[in-house]
């Protein structure tokens, strides 16, 4: 069994037990690898912050986000 906690099974036990959708935790995931990445081409800002904080606070906003549009079978809710 993994013992890892990832920010997914952080947002299904806080946000809600499970309210969090594949497209949340895709576009998530993307957001924070492009996050990370960019961050690091910015030595002023790598110094003050290193670079998983803003990626994993951008891709914890894109979850959530696109979780609360998204319904659980992945269709936009009206």
């Amino acid at each position: 069994m993994d013992d890892r906690f990832d920010c997914s099974q952080f947002l299904d036990l806080h946000a809600g037990l499970g309210r969090t959708t594949g497209w949340g935790i895709l576009t998530g995931m993307v957001v924070g690898v492009v996050t990370a990445v960019t961050w690091r081409q910015f030595p002023e800002l790598q110094k003050q912050v290193d670079n998983l904080v803003p990626a994993f606070a951008f891709s914890f906003i894109r979850i959530v986000v696109v979780s609360l549009i998204t319904s659980n079978n992945g269709r936009l809710v009206k």
